[in-house]
């Protein structure tokens, strides 16, 4: 799951501050919902189940909520370059890039049982 933030000024400072710094940040993504520029918290990502899931997300017209195409695809882009930098720091012992411990996340949820 992807947090998203109606935010967007306070990320973009925040993103612009980063690549000042380091001239790469996957923590963000600016995209479109609902005709409404968002921010996508790839920082914020968590794992879910399938089976957690009750329903899709829909509009006050009963239509399902998308993202665009180029929207989804960079989420997809920064979340793996997020969890790949997020396993590399953790590995040698130092500050992952992700707010939670996604790994320690996905062994609880492969060992829950009945789920």
């Amino acid at each position: 799951m992807i947090p998203i933030s109606s935010k967007v000024e306070k990320y973009k400072i925040i993103r612009d501050d980063k690549l000042k710094k380091n001239k790469k940040c996957y923590n963000f993504v600016f995209g479109n919902v609902l005709g409404i520029e968002k921010v996508f918290l790839i920082q914020n990502m968590f794992l879910i189940k399938k089976c957690y899931i009750e329903k899709v997300y829909i509009d006050k017209f009963s239509n399902p909520i998308s993202v665009e195409f180029k929207t989804k695809n960079e989420v997809k882009k920064y979340c793996k370059k997020s969890i790949n930098l997020h396993k590399k720091l953790t590995e040698v012992g130092k500050k992952g890039v992700l707010f939670v411990d996604i790994f320690k996340l996905q062994r609880e949820l492969i060992n829950e049982e009945g789920v």
